[in-house]
Order: C-alpha cells, then sequence, then structure tokens
C-alpha cells in the first residue's frame, strides 16, 4: 500500500478513468489489503478441517463471518464509502480466521503456533521496512525523474530489501525459497 497510488495511476489512469478513480481505488485498495493474510489463511486452515473430514465447523463459522460481513457494511458503508465496505471485508476476514484457528487448535492441539507467529510477526516487520524504504526512495530520493521509472526503482529496491529483511530475520520461508531456487539452479 506504499504505492498504491502510483501503481494505480500507471495501470489505470487513461482515458475514462480519472484521478478521482484513482484516489476511491485507493480508498478501497488498502483496507482490503489488511485482509490478505487472513484471507490467504482461512483457506488453509478451512482446507485443514476439510481434510479431518469436518466440514460442518469451517461453514458455521462462515456463516457467522457473512453476518459480521453484513453488519459491518451496513455500519462502516455510510461512515466512511467504498473504504468501510472494504474494511469490513478485511475485518470479517480475520473474524473468521482466527476462529478457523482457536477451533483447529482445539482439535489438534499446538499446531506450532508460536513459530507460525514468529513468522507471521518477521514477515510483517520485513514487509513494513521494505514498504517505508520504497515509499521514501520514491517521494524523497527519486522525486525529480518520471513517473514509471521512479515507481520501477522503488518497487525492485523494495522487492531486494525484502528479501534482505527475511535474510536477517532468519525467516524460515526465504530459506526455503532461496533452497528451492538453489535446487533448480536458478539461483548459485
Amino acid at each position: 500500500t506504499f504505492l498504491a497510488r502510483p501503481i494505480i495511476q500507471v495501470l489505470f489512469q487513461h482515458g475514462r478513468f480519472t484521478p478521482e478513480f484513482t484516489e476511491l481505488t485507493f480508498q478501497a485498495l488498502v483496507p482490503y489489503s489488511l485482509g490478505l493474510p487472513a484471507y490467504s489463511a482461512t483457506k488453509i486452515l478451512a482446507s485443514a478441517f476439510y481434510a479431518r473430514k469436518n466440514t460442518r465447523t469451517p461453514a458455521v463459522i462462515a456463516t457467522y463471518n457473512m453476518v459480521l460481513h453484513v453488519i459491518l457494511n451496513l455500519i462502516l458503508m455510510f461512515r466512511y464509502g467504498v473504504a468501510g465496505l472494504a474494511l469490513s471485508t478485511a475485518i470479517s476476514a480475520w473474524f473468521q480466521v482466527i476462529f478457523l484457528f482457536i477451533y483447529l487448535r482445539k482439535d489438534i492441539g499446538n499446531m506450532g503456533a508460536w513459530e507460525i507467529s514468529r513468522s507471521f510477526l518477521y514477515g510483517c516487520a520485513a514487509g513494513l521496512l521494505m514498504g517505508g524504504a520504497a515509499y521514501a526512495l520514491f517521494h524523497y530520493v527519486l522525486g525529480s525523474v518520471g513517473l514509471i521509472f521512479r515507481l520501477a526503482i522503488s518497487i525492485l529496491a523494495g522487492i531486494f530489501l525484502f528479501f534482505a529483511f527475511s535474510k536477517i530475520f532468519k525467516i524460515k520461508e526465504y530459506e526455503f525459497f532461496v533452497g528451492a531456487l538453489i535446487k533448480r539452479k536458478l539461483l548459485q
């Protein structure tokens, strides 16, 4: 979300897609992005229930989630417009993933909660540092050159920094990713 506006501008702001549409898209994108980890985790956790032949628990939680989502839509859309609708989606997604996690943990035990939490928090830290650095590079360092060039350099620098921070924080997924690349002889 650090570079959301310029990315939207470059990709969409042409012809009838005006700066006002860019702003509306940005207002929806930021709250939606808060729910990204929850959207992904919901799929994984629900699949764990299905693998255990338990379709009832995810269905009940999804029903409660749908009710919460409608209530939040009604509350937030009048106050925040399109951003409120996106925010209600993110909040309800987190509700769903938290309850799926709680009930799955009751079913099968610990599941390595500490390791999952550690990886999630370090991943968030690496992402925030990457985003902050890309934002600073885009707005303060490369401020006078063309939009597409600034955006490309900032994104590439951000990717490099994310991998660097992932290595510094010893995030296991980073080690797995690099190991897979080396195994396929893409990186040596």
